[in-house]
């Protein structure tokens, strides 16, 4: 079972130890197959914050997306053309 662990202190180089995993050439199945037992600190990031994500500007949320709709009915009977 891996568990959760938390991110390494301030002074932890997320972009050297990104790139010496990606030098290892192994991937995330290397991990699995090495089996860990914890989530290696460049795989975990801090909760985002939802009060600064934003909807599309112009946008309200309660808007749905427009699906344009395509008549096929007698299609099966039409010959196409070459």
């Amino acid at each position: 079972m891996v568990t959760k662990t938390e991110p390494e202190s301030s002074d932890f180089d997320r972009e050297t130890a990104l790139k010496g995993f990606d030098e290892t050439k192994a991937g995330v199945k290397g991990l699995v197959d090495a089996g860990i037992a914890r989530i290696p600190s460049i795989f975990l990031h801090s909760q985002p914050n939802t009060a600064s994500i934003q909807s599309t500007p112009g946008h309200t949320e309660s808007e749905l997306p427009v699906i344009p709709t395509v008549d096929l009915q007698g299609v099966d009977g039409v010959k196409v053309l070459t």
